[in-house]
């Protein structure tokens, strides 16, 4: 799965515990590293996140109990003051720190926001050396390290830049979830890494993606007027980054639902289809650890979304909500598409232990999930839309897509023996992108240079889910759609 990360886990810190970056470092006469971290609530004490060489360059942490984690740079020997950074819990926090040799000014950042700065941290006007070694975890004291600084909690997606970073660049990292390409010398990868054989290594979502707050919206407050369900989003906006009680999502997405077929036309933000599809991809998270006997709980929450979704892909309810959200992220049909892409092979894994099928058809999406033992005689797979559905256009009703028999008899050959066939169709987002893309008078010049193309037709698509692996098989496929054009 591309979208998983590696992830350290120092819980079980000693100084035999640690990770180096295999990274030649020249020397540097201004650096940026950007980080998430998560501390074991449990730990108090003085640790060392990370050090370059044994004096060079540290991040320091400092956890008292029942205070926010305090951090402090330490440059060439030179410490500078602890400043709060954020709460002492088990969430994950982004952190970034930088220095110049110009001055020593140096700067700490939480969560995209300055938190500290100050000038002076360096040595005689020194540069950070070349070839040091940068190790995560702990305080490098010659060949050795010192247990009783080992830092205790988690790390993934270290960055590197050989030159300051603007608190604008770091913001818009933040709020965008990107790593700004200019001047970086180390992406997280774990190619890049050293890492000692007890580390325990997790793969995981980007906590960047996984953190998101609630909207401040008409649709949201309709939400939050039930208890329950107010608790079970504040739940949500805390501990997003970790699994949550399915049950709890389904009386939230059965809640949203109700809330758009009782409110009709109250509009909907672009902040509002964030959130949801969040929720979902929370979902999609929880569903795969959660083990056996999910099965209805799942097809309740994707029955739930699935008739949510085709109502907020009506055309005259899509052009409120497709857009940029205040926090600078563009929302449009295919964020709703991606969230059920996400739900549904997280259905089909959690359905293929029953051998179980799954149907579905709403007024704007038709998904089809089928269970198939495979075998050296496989015909083709034919997913065709009057198949599913009786609330087609005329126009729409030859389409269809194919998996060949050949193809299906490949990956036979290649050891996949069990599988889900995901189908989805979405009928009327030409309709959803035309309304969206129909410009001011004054600004008609502008949409023309920033939409060259046009979305005629619908979208169709087969999906083939290796359920032994929870992976997706890539195969060749066949289509029909007719265009809304012709």
């Amino acid at each position: 799965d591309s979208s998983m990360i590696l992830i350290l886990d120092f819980s079980r810190s000693s100084d035999r515990t640690y990770a180096r970056l295999l990274h030649k470092f020249p020397s540097m006469s201004s650096v940026t590293i950007c980080t998430q971290l998560r501390f074991n609530p449990n730990s108090f004490g003085i640790f060392t996140v990370f050090s370059y060489s044994v004096n060079d360059f540290q991040l320091r942490a400092n956890l008292a109990q029942g205070r926010p984690v305090q951090l402090a740079l330490l440059i060439h020997g030179k410490q500078g003051s602890y400043a709060e950074a954020f709460e002492h819990d088990d969430s994950w926090h982004s952190v970034c720190v930088s220095w110049s040799q110009d001055g020593g000014r140096w700067a700490l950042y939480a969560h995209g926001h300055l938190v500290s700065i100050g000038n002076g941290v360096n040595s005689n006007d020194d540069i950070i050396g070349p070839n040091g070694s940068f190790i995560l975890g702990e305080k490098q004291n010659g060949d050795s390290f010192l247990s009783n600084d080992s830092f205790r909690g988690s790390i993934t997606e270290l960055h590197i830049w050989d030159r300051v970073l603007s608190s604008c660049e770091i913001l818009t990292m933040e709020n965008e979830c990107s790593t700004i390409s200019s001047g970086l010398v180390l992406r997280w990868s774990e190619a890049s890494l050293e890492i000692e054989v007890s580390l325990r290594r997790l793969q995981g979502k980007s906590p960047c993606q996984e953190k998101y707050t609630l909207p401040k919206s008409p649709f949201v407050s309709r939400l939050s007027e039930d208890p329950k369900i107010r608790q079970v989003m504040e739940e949500l906006s805390v501990n997003s980054s970790r699994d949550i009680d399915l049950t709890s999502l389904q009386q939230l997405t059965q809640a949203a639902l109700y809330a758009i077929e009782a409110d009709g036309p109250r509009p909907l933000t672009s902040s509002d289809i964030l959130y949801l599809s969040q929720v979902i991809d929370s979902t999609a998270a929880s569903a795969r650890s959660a083990g056996a006997n999910t099965a209805e709980v799942m097809v309740s929450i994707a029955t739930n979304y699935l008739n949510l979704a085709s109502m907020m892909l009506e055309p005259h309810m899509a052009t409120q909500w497709i857009g940029w959200t205040e926090d600078g992220v563009n929302i449009g049909p295919f964020t709703i598409i991606k969230s059920i892409d996400g739900l549904t092979e997280a259905l089909a894994d959690t359905l293929s232990a029953e051998q179980r099928d799954f149907t579905l058809s709403t007024k704007n999406i038709d998904v089809y999930l089928k269970w198939q033992k495979l075998s050296h005689k496989s015909s083709n797979q034919v997913f065709k839309l009057s198949a599913v559905t009786s609330h087609i256009p005329s126009r729409s009703s030859h389409d269809e897509l194919i998996i060949p028999d050949y193809e299906l008899q490949r990956i036979y050959k290649l050891g996949y023996k069990e599988v889900m066939f995901i189908h989805t169709y979405y009928s009327h987002l030409s309709e959803v992108v035309s309304a969206a893309e129909k410009p001011a008078e004054s600004q008609q010049d502008k949409a023309q240079s920033t939409l060259p193309g046009k979305l005629t037709s619908a979208v169709i698509s087969s999906t083939v889910r290796d359920v032994s692996k929870g992976q997706t098989v890539p195969v060749v496929v066949q289509y029909t759609l007719s265009s809304s054009q012709v």
